[in-house]
C-alpha cells in the first residue's frame, strides 16, 4: 500500500523497487543468487471501489506482468488517467495506492 499516491507515482516506486531487487546479488555457499520482482499497480477508482476490487485488479495486473516475461511493473490504465487520488477506502484511514508484488 502506498497511501495517497497517484498511480504513476506508485508505479515509479514499484519500478525503483524492481530495479533494486534486480541488482541485488546474494552470495550463498560460494554461489551468487539473484532474483527479480514483478508488480501490478492500481488505485482506488471511485468512492465505491473497495479492498476486494482493488486487490483483484492489482493481482490481475501482477498476473499480466508474470505473463509478459516477469521482472516488470504493470499499471492499471484507468488508474493512470485519474487526475488525483480518490481518498480513503471506506472503513480505513488510508487512501488507495495498491500493488501486488511477487
Amino acid at each position: 500500500m502506498l497511501p495517497g499516491m497517484y498511480a504513476i507515482t506508485s508505479a515509479t516506486v514499484a519500478e525503483m523497487l524492481r530495479l533494486d531487487v534486480e541488482r541485488l546479488q546474494v552470495e550463498y555457499e560460494g554461489r551468487s543468487i539473484s532474483t527479480t520482482v514483478s508488480a501490478g499497480v492500481t488505485v482506488k477508482l471511485g468512492p465505491d471501489d473497495g479492498w476486494t476490487s482493488i486487490t483483484k485488479r492489482a493481482d490481475w495486473l501482477l498476473y499480466q506482468a508474470k505473463s509478459s516475461g516477469r521482472n516488470c511493473v504493470k499499471v492499471d490504465e484507468q488508474a493512470i488517467r485519474m487526475k488525483q487520488p480518490t481518498g480513503a477506502l471506506r472503513g480505513s484511514r488510508e487512501s488507495a495506492g495498491a500493488a501486488s508484488v511477487a
